[in-house]
């Protein structure tokens, strides 16, 4: 019964020794695994077997271990956690809580930024002062992320916040019992919550991309030196580190039943697959004469879709707005020969990041109010912010009734500029009458 996610609960039951000891044991067999690799790889090269078992056993089956394995595009970034040398050499030398990196993955043959920063982790790691505390496992395959996926601590991912697709790597790292420290980006910004890893900054975005860098990677040595580390070294009489099992039984209990296939596929079908069938069969009905007809409405709408146009928005955005409080928005549309029903005006808004832009925005849908004639239409719309902060809105009109659902049609689409509220930390007080 794999929709089943109450199955999951039974992890939280698992004795924290035998959990614990099992990650261990996983932790041992990644260490002993890459220090063959390595030393297949320095041999290779020339180096000889003493030389290269010397440096492979650099590693430590007892240290933190930290993976990053992934496909080495330039967005993922990953070289930033080398961009403080001596933060980074800090942490690799403390003796009393020792820490290593394990790093896997290709760059495409014809990204040669993504060849560069291979090139920069494998220089760093071949520095004296590092004593092989930071290995590069080559020919990255499934295998090698298996075996990193089960046996690392924490699953570093630091892409530039909006290109990350997914993540899937981290997923399975989750399901593993593996921590996840990440930029919020891709399965990850639906995923963190604080018990469950750590989020690297968020989700601020800077106009230079250096500066971001320079910020987040301060980020995320705060992280590694102040939380991860400590946590993971703070050992009862045991030697069993409690708070860390803790995180990795809710990880698993929270996450593994949120992302996986299974669910993936479920939501494809009620979402996508279920509903596509359903609307074949009924466009499909009376020779596809409803497919007919939309087809001219959409024909109508591209023919008209010039005329479209907002021509006044009026809103009181020039005072603060209460958390909960409504603003209201009323724009004049002009349609020209198309009707109110065939368009859905619609306020979009959301918080506004520190670019001015407006993030994760949600339309609402205006009511027509008056026909003002010779094609100009008054709608009207209320906009109710429930966090605090700087929001903003913006006015589109889109194709309406049964042609559009939620679905964008190219190029039918119109919008107005983009205008600021700042709702208040807490609603004003009532006038006094």
């Amino acid at each position: 019964k794999p929709a089943d996610q109450t199955v999951w609960e039974a992890v939280s039951d698992v004795p924290d020794e035998e959990l614990w000891r099992v990650h261990e044991h996983r932790r041992h067999r990644l260490v002993m695994w890459t220090r063959q690799n390595v030393c297949r790889q320095l041999e290779a090269r020339g180096t000889s077997p003493m030389q290269a078992c010397a440096v492979s056993d650099g590693l430590d089956p007892n240290a933190f271990t930290i993976g990053f394995a992934r496909r080495f595009a330039t967005y993922k970034r990953a070289a930033l956690f080398l961009r403080d040398r001596d933060r980074v050499l800090k942490l690799l030398n403390d003796a009393d809580r020792p820490v290593q990196f394990v790093i896997a993955g290709k760059a495409h043959p014809a990204d040669g930024g993504g060849k560069d920063l291979i090139r920069q982790i494998v220089h760093f790691s071949r520095q004296a002062d590092v004593a092989h505390k930071i290995v590069f496992i080559e020919n990255y395959d499934i295998n090698v992320a298996r075996h990193l996926v089960q046996g690392c601590d924490l699953w570093l991912n630091t892409p530039r916040r909006g290109m990350e697709a997914s993540g899937t790597s981290g997923m399975k790292a989750a399901i593993n019992g593996v921590l996840n420290c990440s930029v919020p980006d891709g399965w990850w910004d639906e995923a963190y919550e604080t018990d469950l890893g750590w989020t690297i900054g968020q989700g601020e975005s800077y106009s230079n991309p250096d500066e971001q860098d320079n910020i987040e990677s301060q980020a995320l040595y705060d992280i590694l030196e102040d939380q991860a580390i400590p946590l993971f070294y703070d050992r009862d009489s045991h030697g069993i580190p409690r708070g860390w099992v803790a995180r990795m039984k809710r990880c698993i209990t929270t996450l593994a039943p949120r992302f996986n296939t299974n669910r993936m596929l479920q939501e494809y079908t009620q979402q996508f697959y279920v509903p596509a069938h359903g609307l074949a069969k009924k466009l499909g009905q009376d020779h596809f004469s409803e497919a007919a007809t939309i087809v001219k409405q959409r024909e109508r709408l591209r023919e008209a879709w010039d005329q479209v146009r907002i021509e006044e928005v009026d809103a009181d955005t020039s005072r603060p707005l209460g958390v909960r409080d409504k603003l209201v928005v009323v724009a004049d549309v002009h349609l020209g020969v198309l009707k109110p029903d065939e368009v859905r005006p619609q306020v979009y808004a959301g918080k506004l990041n520190n670019d001015g832009n407006i993030v994760d925005g949600q339309p609402i849908d205006m009511v027509h109010e008056q026909d003002l004639g010779e094609g100009l239409h008054r709608f009207r719309g209320e906009v109710n912010p429930v966090t605090s902060g700087r929001h903003g809105f913006a006015l589109r009109v889109v194709p309406g009734g049964a042609l559009y659902d939620g679905v964008p049609i190219p190029g039918l689409i119109r919008w107005e500029q983009l205008d600021q509220v700042e709702p208040a930390e807490q609603p004003p007080a009532a006038k006094s009458a």
